[in-house]
């Protein structure tokens, strides 16, 4: 899927490309244009484990679909590495206020990585090991879920 914030372009599991502008989910109904067309739908969208799951009212019934966010993606990569000490994660849910460390940078245990404002405060996140960033899931102004994955790093070798 790609496109700007009012604009999702997504290929459908038989190749066809749609365009959804101005879409809004409100009570139980979705509602929006889809390649310019208005539409106005029952849906009920849950989330499962790692993926949002879409219900539609259509023509032929209800329809399911299974949606996987950006969020999603870094959820899952991140708990099929090693996920343990060597994962920075969100205490609980906030917005990141500032990322203080870059992809291949060296940190020492305790080096703020993450600075997260949650409940009007900030709250410096530091490295749960020494070791290199490896990955990065959040950029500054994201807000976050309690637990989801901020930083991936490389462990330090302990001798």
């Amino acid at each position: 899927m790609t496109g700007t914030p009012a604009e999702l372009a997504a290929v459908l599991p038989d190749g066809q490309s749609i365009t959804a502008q101005t879409t809004a989910l409100t009570a139980d109904r979705l509602s929006g244009r889809i390649d310019g067309v208005p539409f106005s739908r029952i849906a009920h969208v849950l989330r499962a484990r790692d993926h949002w799951r879409v219900h539609l009212q259509t023509s032929a019934g209800m329809v399911a679909a299974e949606l996987r966010t950006l969020e999603d993606q870094h959820l899952q990569r991140a708990a099929s590495g090693s996920g343990g000490a060597d994962l920075l994660t969100a205490p609980m849910p906030g917005a990141v206020a500032e990322v203080r460390v870059a992809t291949g940078d060296r940190v020492e245990v305790g080096d703020t990585l993450v600075v997260l404002e949650a409940m009007k405060l900030l709250q410096s996140l530091p490295a749960p090991v020494a070791g290199v960033v490896r990955e990065i899931y959040c950029a500054e102004g994201d807000t976050v879920a309690g637990h989801a994955p901020l930083i991936k790093l490389d462990p330090e070798e302990q001798t």
